[in-house]
């Protein structure tokens, strides 16, 4: 599938092996871009495809110069049939994980920006496809050509990412002093080495298995099996968390720290990197010893050596939670935007996307309250819903709206 527009042309590849024969221009095209992300490599996404997307539902937008790569935008395509004919979602790429979708452009091309978004916008304006893109930065090139289009709808949804700017070194050092003692933590630290023999940090635990292992039962031990991360806890995100990880690692793309409690593992810190850009994916710790505010202290140390080894920034993730005001200095402005036809047509697009979204969730073995539901239970359960706002909006005998007859 071609789309010509001046000297780019774009491709959409729809297969996992076709997408693995161009990882070295992938891998070339992530060189050339200014502030690429770790969602933007062949690793993350690949590994994401291969444990959620149905083999159908690949569908990754590409942009080139003759032969080599301006642009990958991956997506996944949802509907309920393989037509391109039936109504459909374009979702990007781990949207249900919270990831940064922003698309990777040689060099933040608006040109490339443009023709990514007349192809999107053209499957909408068909009426077959409504586009989810999460989590794009402010400055995105994409976002500023979606929102000055005219003959389509975007919804926005904004949020931001708390982030700790390191590039200053001394200030960021500074700041993490200050951060631990607000925390109580240097005192923490000594009532921790009374207790016990040998504390230690671990930047990089190699042991990936056995560490993520050991975040599930911390999960398990704090939250129980009904709340907290489905990270570890959901059998299919387990199994990705394990190959992203392994992967990661083996690359140099991630580590996973570690402070370790006479040899044994008491507080995981997940981390991902691409260039100096790095990522806190996820954090836990052995509630059993939560008195010495382990949860900051793995923090603070990831913190202090990720700036004495040369990180710019560390993005804490979007989420409105106590912690990151603490360790962060600065905020991302982020904008989730769903692309659907103006006026009626948009209307039953976005009712579309509903029951795509619903066939999605049970398809990726997605819960609803840590129980899964079938597609039927979910049209069920909305309809009933609905319906129950309807008879509470209807007027009842007594109220001023009710009508006198009551024949």
């Amino acid at each position: 599938m071609e789309h010509e527009t001046r000297r780019f042309q774009l491709r959409v590849i729809r297969t996992i092996a076709d997408l693995e024969e161009i990882v070295p221009q992938w891998e070339s095209l992530l060189d050339r871009s200014p502030a690429p992300t770790i969602f933007q490599t062949p690793t993350w996404t690949l590994c994401w495809y291969r444990h959620f997307e149905s083999r159908h539902g690949v569908y990754a937008v590409t942009a080139w110069d003759g032969d080599t790569l301006v642009a990958v935008a991956p997506y996944s395509r949802a509907a309920f049939g393989r037509s391109e004919r039936w109504p459909s979602v374009l979702i990007a790429v781990g949207a249900e994980h919270e990831a940064d979708n922003d698309p990777l452009l040689m060099d933040d091309d608006p040109s490339i920006a443009k023709l990514l978004a007349d192809f999107l916008c053209s499957k909408v304006r068909t009426g077959t496809a409504v586009v989810i893109a999460n989590q794009l930065r402010s400055e995105d090139p994409l976002l500023a050509e979606l929102q000055r289009r005219a003959d389509v709808r975007v919804v926005p949804r904004e949020s931001s990412s708390s982030v700790a700017d390191l590039r200053d070194r001394a200030d960021a050092v500074k700041r993490v002093e200050a951060a631990s003692r607000s925390s109580r933590l240097p005192r923490r630290r000594r009532r921790l080495a009374e207790a016990f023999e040998k504390v230690t940090f671990e930047p990089n635990d190699q042991e990936v298995d056995g560490a993520l292992e050991d975040m599930k039962r911390m999960h398990l031990q704090r939250w129980g099996s009904d709340q907290g991360p489905a990270l570890l806890t959901d059998p299919r995100r387990e199994r990705f968390t394990h190959a992203l990880y392994r992967d990661l690692v083996n690359q140099g793309l991630g580590q996973i720290a570690v402070i370790k409690v006479d040899g044994r593992r008491a507080a995981i810190q997940l981390i991902m990197r691409c260039r100096e850009r790095y990522i806190f994916d996820n954090i836990a710790f052995d509630s059993e010893l939560s008195e010495y505010g382990l949860g900051n202290m793995i923090l603070a140390d990831a913190l202090v050596w990720l700036t004495e080894h040369g990180a710019d920034e560390v993005d804490l993730r979007t989420g409105d939670m106590p912690y990151k005001d603490l360790w962060s200095n600065a905020e991302w402005p982020r904008c989730s935007v769903t692309i659907a036809y103006p006026g009626v047509i948009g209307q039953l697009q976005l009712k579309a996307r509903k029951l795509v979204f619903a066939r999605r969730r049970r398809r990726l073995g997605r819960t609803i309250g840590h129980e899964e539901r079938s597609l039927t239970e979910t049209v069920r359960a909305r309809l009933q819903h609905d319906w129950n706002r309807l008879r509470r909006a209807r007027p009842t005998a007594g109220s001023p709206d009710a009508r006198s007859d009551t024949r």
